[in-house]
């Protein structure tokens, strides 16, 4: 994952195996696109890691919000002395200890005799905050507000412990409605000082999330000038394998980039597999429950997955950054350009897993490869490196491992300064012309695979398949 995209480490947990992952928090996105990635994902991160873990130290090293207390109230660490303000708000120094200050409710001081009893104004926020969440904009001029004349310091001594009791609040966090206390974070207060950023709710659906009208699990969707990134990044399966509810998510991306203004979608993933195809361990799963129902469910799951491909008007371009096996390596005669990493390679063990092949295969692999290798891919699960898909047509270009993002985001980039309706049309002339012919190709592949699905054999061989891959590792 280059560093370049990322924002910050927000969090870190273990997952099911035991193993860290990061939350990550990407440039030009809010809190709501926050994702999990394994950290074998963060190669190039490894400043971002140790920045998060001395955050961590230092607010696990004992620092408390009653030192915080403290300093606004003007209390020292010990009790030697009173400072010229603790004087004149009626602070001294052993009054109260600071454990106590923290534990009981803070009160203000008695209005004057005769005079009407004092209620705090309840400040509604400008901006739609909710739940106790402060403005910074508004805490800025509310901690500017305290900075009272000298001379009047005498005559505002009821109101000097109320500004600083707000004081404390606006510092440390706000109260929430349990009484419990809201603290800002780090990275707000850092914001809100250096680039007068207000935090309000409504600003944090961004972009993205405006167009894809929901939050994805297994993908990332990120939109940039002039084209669409869609990055494979399951947390659901091993290396970025399918499964229909990852499909769908892609229908979705895909649905959402056609209807917006970008004139291109870039398919990559994150990590060291682009694609595993379908994912083994989920169909034996699914199948063992109810496998009409099921092999109806995946079956269709697979037919749009492949249409939303074939259907989707603006070039696909994708950058293969490592090995393409099944359906994620029949997928890419379906794109218009594909570029690939030297450590790239393509399989599709169709017969290994006792299926046929999908993604048009059957019709695409022969037309572009020929009619030996691709049968020796789709009936023997012949490997290609990167290099022989080049020389048969799979793949228009191989890029050196190490500079690979580089050369692919440099050759989007130009493509996505050229004219929308260029491309649009460029793309409807050389397409349209099979769109009816993939269709009938995808329909039948879909209703074979759903038959073997419904049968004893090919449940047993995905059975077979798991436990000769087990026995390998």
């Amino acid at each position: 994952m280059p560093s370049g995209d990322v924002e910050q480490i927000v969090d870190k947990r273990r997952n099911k195996k035991g193993k860290w992952e990061y939350l990550i928090r990407w440039k030009g996105y809010g809190s709501k696109e926050d994702t999990w990635e394994p950290e074998h994902h963060l190669l190039h991160c490894e400043e971002f890691i140790d920045q998060f873990n001395t955050r961590k130290k230092k607010r696990t090293s004992g620092s408390t919000v009653g030192v915080r207390v403290g300093t606004v109230l003007g209390i020292g660490s010990g009790g030697s002395g009173t400072t010229q303000k603790q004087k004149k708000v009626g602070v001294g120094p052993g009054k109260h200890a600071l454990g106590d200050r923290m534990s009981k409710a803070m009160t203000f001081k008695a209005p004057p005799p005769g005079g009407p009893p004092f209620v705090p104004s309840l400040r509604v926020p400008h901006n739609g905050l909710q739940n106790g969440e402060m403005d910074s904009l508004m805490y800025r001029t509310a901690a500017r507000s305290q900075r009272l004349p000298s001379d009047r310091v005498d005559g505002e001594l009821g109101h000097m412990e109320t500004d600083l009791f707000c004081h404390f609040l606006y510092e440390s966090g706000s109260p929430l409605a349990n009484g419990k206390m809201h603290l800002h974070s780090s990275v707000k207060r850092k914001l809100a000082e250096e680039k007068g950023y207000v935090f309000d709710k409504r600003l944090r659906y961004n972009v993205r999330q405006n167009e894809s009208n929901c939050r994805f699990r297994d993908i990332v969707v990120r939109k940039e000038e002039g084209f669409t990134h869609v990055l494979l990044s399951s947390q659901t399966t091993d290396n970025n394998g399918l499964t229909p509810e990852i499909m769908k998510e892609v229908c979705r991306a895909l649905g959402n980039a056609a209807a917006d203004d970008s004139k291109l979608l870039l398919l990559s993933s994150v990590g060291t597999v682009f694609c595993s195809g379908l994912e083994p361990s989920y169909l034996i799963g699914r199948l063992s429950t109810d496998r009409r129902k099921e092999s109806s469910r995946i079956a269709d799951a697979v037919r749009d997955f492949v249409l939303a491909f074939i259907h989707f008007k603006k070039p696909i371009v994708v950058a293969i950054n490592g090995p393409a096996l099944g359906l994620g390596a029949s997928i890419l005669p379906l794109c218009d350009v594909v570029w690939a990493s030297e450590r790239a390679w393509f399989q599709t063990p169709c017969a290994a897993l006792h299926l046929t092949p999908s993604g048009c295969s059957s019709y695409t692999f022969p037309q572009i490869l020929g009619v030996a290798l691709a049968n020796e891919m789709l009936f023997c699960g012949r490997k290609l490196t990167a290099q022989e898909a080049c020389s048969r047509g799979l793949v228009s270009q191989v890029f050196w491992p190490t500079t690979f993002n580089q050369e692919v985001m440099l050759r989007v980039k130009e493509m996505a300064s050229c004219s929308a309706v260029v491309l649009e049309e460029s793309k409807c002339l050389v397409r349209s012309i099979l769109m009816s012919v993939l269709e009938e190709v995808n329909e039948k592949e879909c209703q074979m695979l759903k038959q073997l699905w419904c049968s004893t054999k090919g449940l047993e061989a995905l059975f077979s398949y798991l436990q000769n891959k087990t026995s390998e590792k």
